[in-house]
């Protein structure tokens, strides 16, 4: 990212040192000397007597300065040097590049992630009801705290980190700790839909061999 910025700002130097030398040179040839060696006297001679002809004061307020074209040509290019991602893997590299993967910061949010993702298939497997709902509302709580965290993190990224993850959107922290944690409930929904219609099912079993079984004694009744 400083690169790109470095880069960015190299590209408005040249662009400056581009207007400038533009300027220095058209003002160097108005005030030149003429043909037969002495300058042009503004003051004595109007532009309608230099020019030989009439000038329309509305066609001088129409004509635009090549300095414009020049910066609007040179700005265009910049901007078109420096396009920012357009597809969605391209956002995705973009980020990933973003990040310094070896910062111990990165790497504890990521050993945190896999232990919320063990915790989950545990939670998952397990039949204590107890345990699966506080797993839940530890997650939510976390989740809810992102804002916080992210506002925390953006004033106080210098003793944790080697810069500054922390945008006003919270783009980091979305990607990097609400987003797998909530990939986590996801996976304990399907996993507590699974449980629920498997019990439906022996719930249905068990009333048909009941209705089964009644059948069969009035049979032997009769």
């Amino acid at each position: 990212m400083s690169s790109l910025f470095g880069k960015f700002a190299d590209e408005i130097l040249d662009a400056h040192e581009q207007v400038y030398n533009q300027v220095v040179k058209g003002a160097s040839t108005l005030f030149s000397k003429d043909a037969g060696g002495s300058v042009l006297d503004y003051g004595s001679e109007t532009a309608s007597e230099m020019y030989g002809e009439d000038i329309d004061i509305d066609d001088l307020d129409d004509m635009q300065s090549p300095l414009e074209g020049i910066a609007e040509s040179v700005m265009g290019g910049i901007f078109e040097s420096h396009t920012g991602p357009q597809t969605s893997w391209e956002h995705i590299d973009a980020f990933r590049s973003a990040i310094n993967w070896s910062e111990p910061f990165v790497r504890c949010l990521l050993a945190f992630q896999l232990s919320a993702l063990i915790s989950t298939i545990f939670v998952c497997r397990s039949k204590n009801s107890v345990l699966r709902f506080s797993f839940l509302i530890i997650v939510s709580v976390v989740v809810k705290s992102a804002e916080y965290l992210n506002r925390y993190g953006a004033a106080n990224w210098e003793r944790f980190a080697t810069q500054n993850y922390f945008d006003d959107r919270g783009i980091f922290l979305g990607i990097m700790l609400c987003a797998p944690l909530l990939l986590n409930c996801f996976i304990m929904l399907i996993s507590f839909i699974r449980e629920a219609s498997g019990l439906l099912i022996d719930v249905k079993k068990m009333e048909l061999e009941q209705k089964r079984r009644k059948a069969a004694k009035s049979k032997k009744k009769k």
